[in-house]
C-alpha cells in the first residue's frame, strides 16, 4: 500500500508518494504512478491513491481519470467534480463486475487531494480524502465499507492567530510513519523554507520510512513528487527521484476539468534516445560532497545534485 504525504504551508502544497505496487505483501512493480494534478475551475490539488491499484481488468489510474474527466453537470468547481468522484466510485464499485468480484477486504481505495482554491483572495489551501474504508485498531487492516465517502478541510478564514499553515497529511500504510517523522517536517512548512529544501527533507523522511519494519516493505524508494505553489501564475512542476541509475524520468498525470475545455495528459515519461552513450537521467541521492553516482567525474551537488535540491 502507498504512501502518500501532503505538506503545505501558505506558500505551497508538496505531495510525496512512493511508486511501489504489491499484491499480498509480494513485489509486482516499482513504477507505478498512483499521483497527478488535477486543474478545476477554482482550485489546482494534486492527487495521489493508496489501496486498490490494480485487480483483474481493472486499474485504478486509467478508471479514476476516465470517471474525473465525465464529470456531469455544468458547475466545474472542486466540490462539485469530487462529489461526483464519490457518487460515481460508490455506484461503480457496487455495480461493477471487474469490482464486485475482488474480495472485500482487497477493494479498499483512498484518494487524497490537496492543493488551493481560487474563490477568495489570497487563495484558501484546502485538501480532500475519498475513501472507502476506515481504521478500527492499530493494525491497519482496512474495514471496507459498501461505500465511499468524502472528508474536506479548508484552510481558516479569517485565522485566529497569526501562525504559518503547517500541513501534514497522510494517506496509506500510516503505521510506518511516526510523530518523530511529522516533526521533522513541520518546522520547515512553518519556516517556510525553499520548496526544494522541504521536498528533499521529505524524501529522506520516506526512504527512512520504507526501510522500517512497520512498511512491511509495501513501501518503495522511487518517488514522484509535486510542487502546487499557492500562485495560479506560477506553473506546477513534478519531478521523478530514483533510487537507482536509470535513463527513464516518468511523471504524473494532469486531468483540467474547467468551462473552458477537458483535458488529461497521462503515461507520460522523458528518456534519451541513445541510452547507451547517454548519462542516467536519474540518480540516487548521496551526500553533497560525494561522487555523482553518474560517474560524470563531478561532485553530487554540482551534477545531479542541482537538479534533485
Amino acid at each position: 500500500m502507498t504512501l502518500i504525504i501532503a505538506l503545505g504551508n501558505s506558500e505551497q502544497i508538496i505531495q510525496v508518494s512512493d511508486r511501489r505496487l504489491t499484491v499480498n505483501g509480494q513485489l509486482q512493480d516499482d513504477e507505478s504512478n498512483k499521483a497527478g494534478v488535477l486543474i478545476t475551475a477554482d482550485a489546482r490539488l494534486t492527487f495521489g491513491f493508496t489501496g486498490l491499484a490494480r485487480a483483474g481488468s481493472f486499474a485504478t489510474r486509467e478508471w479514476l481519470n476516465s470517471i474525473l474527466q465525465q464529470h456531469e453537470g455544468r458547475d466545474f468547481s472542486a466540490y462539485n467534480i469530487l462529489e461526483g468522484l464519490k457518487e460515481r466510485a460508490t455506484r461503480d464499485f457496487r455495480t461493477s463486475p471487474a469490482r464486485r468480484y475482488i474480495p472485500r477486504n482487497h477493494r479498499a481505495l483512498g484518494i487524497m487531494f490537496s492543493g488551493f482554491t481560487y474563490l477568495h483572495s489570497p487563495p484558501t489551501a484546502v485538501y480532500a480524502i475519498l475513501r472507502n474504508y476506515s481504521y478500527f485498531d492499530s493494525s491497519a487492516q482496512p474495514y471496507v465499507w459498501e461505500h465511499f465517502e468524502c472528508t474536506y478541510w479548508s484552510e481558516r478564514r479569517p485565522s485566529t492567530d497569526d501562525r504559518e499553515i503547517s500541513l501534514v497529511q497522510k494517506l496509506g500504510f500510516w503505521p510506518a510513519m511516526n510523530e518523530e517523522d511529522v516533526g521533522t517536517l513541520r518546522p520547515l512548512l512553518i519556516q517556510r523554507k525553499p520548496a526544494r529544501a522541504i521536498l528533499g527533507k521529505a524524501i529522506e523522511v520516506l526512504h527512512a520510512i520504507a526501510d522500517r519494519p512497520e512498511a512491511c516493505g509495501t513501501i518503495g524508494k522511487q518517488l514522484s513528487s509535486i510542487i502546487l505553489p499557492r500562485d495560479v501564475k506560477i506553473p506546477v512542476t513534478s519531478d521523478y527521484h530514483s533510487n537507482a541509475l536509470t535513463h527513464t524520468v516518468y511523471m504524473p498525470d494532469f486531468v483540467v476539468i474547467t468551462e473552458q475545455g477537458r483535458a488529461t495528459f497521462t503515461n507520460a515519461s522523458v528518456e534519451p534516445v541513445d541510452p547507451a552513450n547517454t548519462p542516467p537521467m536519474a540518480v540516487p541521492r548521496v551526500s553533497r560532497n560525494s561522487p555523482c553516482p553518474c560517474m560524470s567525474g563531478k561532485k553530487y551537488k554540482r551534477c545531479h545534485g542541482r537538479i534533485n535540491g
